[in-house]
């Protein structure tokens, strides 16, 4: 469903300013997929039955980033979900709408205890949005895989965007919560990750 009108059942969202840089316990995952690669879009239609909530933002939306970034949080709360762009002729693929996107999902991302980030430009700009300059890497999974942590426990996935088979994503939402980096992340993600 793409985003449109708020949720019937949508949490309060706590305003960004002055958010936490770590999110409390609770081992939800947020993947955003800013790729219009066609491999991501495979890959997204296999993961939506895989996740709690699918949010599609269509390029044009995200000229209201304050609007869209609360209902985005609403939508995504408390539950593993994914957030992504739909290709409106191509729009996906432009830097200012991956710009925009990282600062729409900035709220949501804070949010949750791990991030799988698809395309190295949505990467770089959700990563910048919510204060993370440093990734320690921990291992490295087939189709370009990557996981990291951030500075406090967070647990960052990365993969190119056109990378991958279409069940590279639910192959991530299926691994990662067994991973010791993502459990560490539930039970302690104010501490720094050594």
């Amino acid at each position: 469903a793409a985003l449109g009108a708020p949720a019937a059942d949508a949490a309060p969202v706590p305003p960004a300013e002055g958010s936490r840089a770590v999110p409390p316990p609770g081992g939800h995952i947020l993947f955003v997929v800013g790729t219009a690669a066609p491999a991501a879009r495979a890959q997204l239609e296999r993961l939506a039955d895989h996740v709690a909530a699918v949010v599609e933002l269509d390029p044009g939306r995200l000229t209201e980033p304050a609007a869209t970034a609360h209902e985005v949080a609403a939508r995504t709360a408390g539950r593993t979900a994914v957030v992504h762009l739909t290709d409106a002729h191509g729009a996906a693929r432009s830097p200012d709408v991956v710009a925009a996107l990282a600062t729409v999902v900035e709220p949501a991302a804070r949010e949750h205890a791990a991030l799988v980030l698809s395309g190295g430009e949505t990467a770089r700009a959700v990563l910048a949005a919510i204060g993370v300059g440093e990734l320690h890497v921990r291992e490295a999974w087939d189709d370009g895989v990557v996981v990291s942590t951030a500075p406090g426990g967070r647990v960052v996935v990365t993969k190119p965007g056109a990378f991958g088979d279409p069940h590279t994503l639910v192959r991530i939402a299926q691994r990662l919560p067994t991973t010791r980096w993502h459990r560490h992340a539930e039970h302690s993600p104010h501490e720094e990750d050594t």
